[in-house]
């Protein structure tokens, strides 16, 4: 029988080589060729009776037995792919149509066994040296000694065994996988044993899971669960004790919507089996359980013992809606009884949140006490605005609150748009030296930038500032622009700390950089754009971000109100808070009720201090209120007014 015969009866058994691969033809599935951008969308469809599989998406093409061998194999060469089908399908005046098979025999004889491919880790495993890829991953030595992890210096790519039968390669210089063999799990006998074991989609997210000394088991897929699911649906036949239950599984898939989707799906089937399961989510700032690894590994180890602590996930029976047609008659005392049920319901669910300790209330302190009172103990989650004309100190109080934040131990993102990171030390030192309570004298800012030319009188107190400012100043982060926008900024933030930062500081608002598409925007447009932007931002990662924003001039002659905000786009709709700063009574100079001199704006910068007010306008977890504030420009610092201060 002749080759080209021959080739169109292995044709045959495609469907027999993709179940083997681990697929479920009743279903879509991924594109198997490695080419195809998009690897997690089930784009590809078996085409039974035509012994083909097609791609209905980017490839838009159809495959046969030996396209998908040339896939798997890693090779392009037709004489190759048929070498390896006959190898394992057998070949020549023994082979038999696979059709022919099922008519002659309820029982077809089974094809070889895939090839081994064992004998080829060894060399790969030696070359290991020859790349950083796995420590850079954070995978130690043991690891990588434990399942003999290598590297193809010739294909630039390093290798992962899973079995005999199946490894992984992955491009070191790109995100390109390719599989050699038939999908399996890694680390499938971690599944008899009693320890609690994580399952990730990728063998990196279980090798990064079982460095910390955790079970792990890799899907090598989401669409791969059936080489799972079966030992588990046969569990008790599996193993030699008998009635033993699987160990506790947690689902750790990719921290993205198809992974959440997958997560769900897979939890409804770990349910139908009744296997006892977690479903965590990573925290927003990971991608998947190896970034984690790679960016705080303390963090990661202790965020997955805290996950072993929860609740699994019980089999139950979801009860089919109700659905109620519209009718004009009045409702029966059935369904009267089903809302006042669904009421209580929801009150209970209030009650358990806010009552029974699952409810925290999260505040961080200013550090300004008057302030902290009016905002019920401190920021919450939510977008602050600090307004005022120029000059007023709202960078100095900003930077004042910034350093008290910090020095309570919290994490503060300081965004510099339009002083320098050095001019912020400086009004930093200044500030600490100016509101020190000790005898020693206080320095401005240009002083400390002389330092080296100070009397020796001005050195004891700036010293003493830098040693206050040492003990807290890991926690105070100073950001002199924002490089691809302000999720950007906040994901580098958790690469170089592990957590989003405790509060944003922005200074400020109407110098931001547009928001990609508004090029051509109006200012006030920019303006709206960049608080929607600022406030989704603060409820995604549930911290406070308190923005500066320049108001008009005609607030140099008349007190501020909502209607200064409005002026300068849409701020008051947006943000959840509004503050601002203003001469001391400035209300009652307007209205004239203060009378025997003339308020003179001017005559404010003559004074060795200023007196001010700090005024909030809007607050949703807080009151409104005036706060009487003494600001010493030239030492950089405020001090909120007791009444035998202030001004009579």
């Amino acid at each position: 029988m002749d080759r080209d015969r021959n080739s169109e009866r292995l044709k045959e058994y495609l469907e027999d080589y993709l179940i083997k691969r681990g697929l479920d033809l009743r279903n879509n599935f991924p594109c198997l060729n490695p080419e195809h951008a998009d690897a997690n969308t089930p784009s590809m469809a078996y085409w039974k009776g035509h012994n083909k599989v097609r791609c209905f998406g980017q490839c838009d093409r159809t495959f046969d037995l030996f396209d998908i061998i040339g896939f798997d194999y890693g090779t392009s060469d037709f004489l190759e792919q048929l070498e390896i089908a006959e190898r394992l399908y057998g070949k020549g005046e023994n082979l038999t149509s696979a059709n022919e098979n099922k008519r002659k025999s309820k029982a077809r004889k089974e094809p070889p066994p895939p090839p081994d491919f064992s004998s080829l880790y060894p060399a790969y495993h030696a070359q290991l040296g020859k790349t950083t890829y796995f420590t850079e991953r954070g995978l130690g030595p043991e690891i990588q000694e434990r399942f003999s992890l290598g590297y193809d210096e010739a294909a630039k790519a390093v290798v992962i065994p899973i079995s005999s039968r199946y490894y992984i390669t992955r491009k070191t210089k790109e995100k390109a996988y390719r599989n050699y063999g038939s999908v399996e799990p890694l680390n499938l006998a971690a599944l008899y044993q009693a320890d609690p074991v994580f399952i990730t989609e990728s063998a990196i997210d279980a090798l990064s899971v079982l460095e910390l000394g955790f079970q792990a088991i890799a899907l090598n897929g989401t669409p791969h669960q059936k080489p799972l699911l079966d030992p588990l649906e046969k569990y008790p036949q599996k193993i030699s004790t008998p009635g033993a239950k699987p160990p506790l599984l947690v689902i750790l898939f990719d921290n993205d919507p198809p992974g959440h989707k997958a997560a769900l799906e897979f939890s409804d089937k770990l349910i139908a089996l009744k296997v006892p399961h977690i479903k965590p989510e990573l925290p927003k700032w990971y991608e998947d359980p190896n970034q984690a690894l790679k960016l705080h590994k303390r963090n990661f180890k202790a965020l997955l013992e805290d996950i072993l602590g929860m609740e699994p996930e019980e089999p139950q029976q979801t009860p089919k809606a109700e659905i109620m047609k519209p009718t004009q008659n009045p409702p029966t005392q059935a369904q009267e009884d089903r809302k006042e049920t669904a009421r209580k319901a929801q009150l209970s669910g209030f009650q358990d949140i806010f009552f029974h300790g699952e409810y925290k209330d999260s505040y961080i302190p200013t550090g300004f006490k008057a302030l902290d009172e009016l905002l019920y103990d401190g920021l919450r989650e939510g977008l602050y605005m600090l307004g005022a004309v120029s000059s007023m100190g709202k960078t100095t109080y900003s930077i004042q609150m910034a350093h008290q934040i910090a020095e309570q131990g919290h994490s503060v993102a300081y965004i510099a748009l339009e002083q320098g990171r050095e001019e912020i030390l400086a009004k930093s030192l200044s500030m600490l030296t100016g509101s020190q309570e000790d005898n020693s004298y206080p320095a401005s800012a240009r002083e400390i930038r002389r330092y080296s030319l100070l009397p020796e009188h001005y050195r004891p107190g700036i010293q003493r500032a830098r040693e206050r400012l040492s003990k807290y100043a890991a926690n105070l982060f100073i950001y002199e622009e924002i490089e691809g926008g302000m999720h950007s900024l906040v994901k580098n933030h958790i690469a170089e700390t592990g957590e989003p930062p405790s509060v944003i500081f922005i200074d400020y608002l109407q110098i931001m950089p547009k928001p990609l598409g508004f090029s051509s925007a109006q200012d006030k447009q920019i303006v709206d754009a960049n608080v929607n932007m600022l406030r989704r931002l603060a409820r995604e990662y549930h911290i406070p971000i308190l923005a500066l924003s320049i108001l008009s001039r005609t607030y140099y002659s008349k007190p501020l109100t909502l209607q200064a905000y409005k002026e300068t786009g849409g701020i008051e709709a947006g943000a959840d808070y509004l503050l601002g700063l203003q001469a001391y009574n400035m209300a009652e100079w307007a209205s004239g009720a203060v009378t025997g001199a003339i308020y003179d704006f001017h005559s404010l910068y003559k004074q060795e201090y200023r007196d001010l007010e700090l005024v909030i306008l809007k607050a949703r977890n807080g009151v409104p209120g005036t706060i009487p504030l003494r600001y010493y420009p030239k030492f950089n610092f405020f001090n909120e007014m007791k009444p035998e201060d202030m001004p009579r």
